[in-house]
């Protein structure tokens, strides 16, 4: 962002010098004509130059955001999957009679409390890459304005 701020100083500056030039040059009734020609030749390559950067810098952070999203698209649909096979596990325990229990129990337990672990580390992860979603998409809104 600071370079986007950066080039977009550098642009105006340079503007402000072809104006500042533009100015000279319909003040001044003789002299060196070609310089005046010359110098704006070289702000319209600076300018160019710089207008490019800010594209690239634009593209970039565009496709930064694109990835952040599917990733938080991703996560959230693992969390989908995940929250289902904990509603069935919660259903088939609640259907166990805890006093009649058979090992196959333990299993199933033990099967529930790896799939609560990895819901709770994707939930975590998600609600990072949520986070970084939302710093990308401020930084690409600022840069919109």
């Amino acid at each position: 962002m600071r370079d986007i701020d950066e080039l977009q100083r550098r642009i105006t500056a340079a503007m402000d010098r072809v104006a500042v030039g533009l100015d000279q040059l319909g003040t001044n009734s003789g002299g060196d004509s070609a310089a005046p020609g010359q110098a704006l030749e070289e702000e319209k390559r600076a300018n160019a130059q710089l207008a490019e950067r800010v594209r690239v810098l634009s593209q970039r952070q565009e496709g930064e955001l694109a990835v952040a999203t599917q990733m938080a698209q991703d996560a959230k649909a693992r969390m989908a999957e995940l929250d289902a096979e904990l509603a069935a596990f919660t259903n088939d325990l609640a259907e166990i009679d805890i006093r009649a229990a058979k090992p196959e129990v333990a299993a199933d337990f033990e099967q529930l409390q790896s799939i609560i672990e990895e819901r709770d580390l994707l939930l975590s992860k998600s609600e990072k890459t949520q986070k970084e979603y939302d710093v990308l998409f401020d930084q690409w809104m600022e840069q919109q304005s």
